[in-house]
């Protein structure tokens, strides 16, 4: 029960790591690493058909980013989802699904930082999956 939402809270760290390095790299293609100079003498054409290698070579960077600008906001679209449904919890509840599934602790652990029994934690733990199940369900039919 709930394996989605656990799953979606176990790569939380991984999808917004993802989302950073797409925005490192955005970064390195706007310095125009790997662009060389233009060939002296080379000309387009009378049909504007790209011709020259710089000219190709910035716009594969051009389709890169785009598609790297994608992934980040798709990656961070999960992250806001993720993030309004842990907002909707109560802060216990909250705290114990990140111990358990973002931190990936044991529950034993989350008992110790929380300083609860075992029975508790997973209350909570319960709790909070069942809220967020019905805020990230897609109910769109």
């Amino acid at each position: 029960m709930h394996e989605d939402i656990k799953q979606r809270l176990r790569n939380y760290k991984k999808i917004l790591a993802k989302k950073n390095e797409y925005e490192l790299k955005i970064k390195e293609l706007e310095e125009g690493i790997g662009i060389t100079e233009a060939p002296q003498g080379e000309a387009t054409g009378k049909t504007y058909k790209i011709s020259s290698v710089a000219e190709n070579q910035a716009v594969e960077l051009v389709e890169k980013k785009a598609i790297l600008e994608k992934m980040i906001m798709n990656n961070q679209r999960e992250c806001d989802h993720i993030e309004n449904a842990l907002e909707a919890l109560r802060e216990w509840e909250r705290q114990a699904i990140e111990l358990r599934f973002i931190e990936e602790r044991r529950i034993e652990s989350a008992c110790y930082i929380m300083n609860r029994a075992k029975k508790t934690i997973e209350k909570y733990i319960s709790d909070g999956l069942k809220t967020m199940t019905d805020i990230l369900e897609d109910d769109i039919v």
